[in-house]
């Protein structure tokens, strides 16, 4: 059994914090190579509106997603909580539709998404 003391355990923590900042630029490097925003994104919590995604969506199968009741304007926790559930909608419908596939519904927590912009269930939206 490995023995941890608190200096191996910082250690640990800064090392598990500078990995995860390493995916995270990785990730926002990935989305920003479908060009679906000029400027591009900086932030991964910047997808908790859910328009971003959407938008991704859209280049990927144009017939399957649209912004049918999405509001572009969101700059509200209420706002991205409903954008985010038509998202989810959306990807739950075309999961089973054309992959055959079912999601659960409670696959991602929207809500904490919306209202603390969660990055792990940012992450968890986006690679189902």
């Amino acid at each position: 059994m490995i023995k941890w003391n608190n200096n191996d355990l910082n250690i640990l923590n800064i090392l598990i914090i500078i990995l995860m900042e390493k995916l995270e630029q990785a990730f926002l490097a990935w989305l920003n190579s479908f060009g679906v925003e000029k400027e591009g994104l900086s932030d991964i919590t910047v997808l908790k509106n859910g328009i971003f995604l959407q938008k991704l969506l859209m280049i990927i199968d144009p017939n399957a997603f649209s912004f049918e009741g999405f509001s572009l304007e969101a700059d509200h926790w209420s706002l991205y909580l409903s954008n985010l559930q038509k998202l989810t909608d959306g990807i739950k419908k075309y999961c089973r539709t054309y992959l055959n596939m079912k999601l659960p519904d409670n696959y991602v927590d929207i809500s904490s998404i919306a209202r603390k912009s969660d990055k792990e269930q940012i992450l968890r939206l986006v690679f189902v």
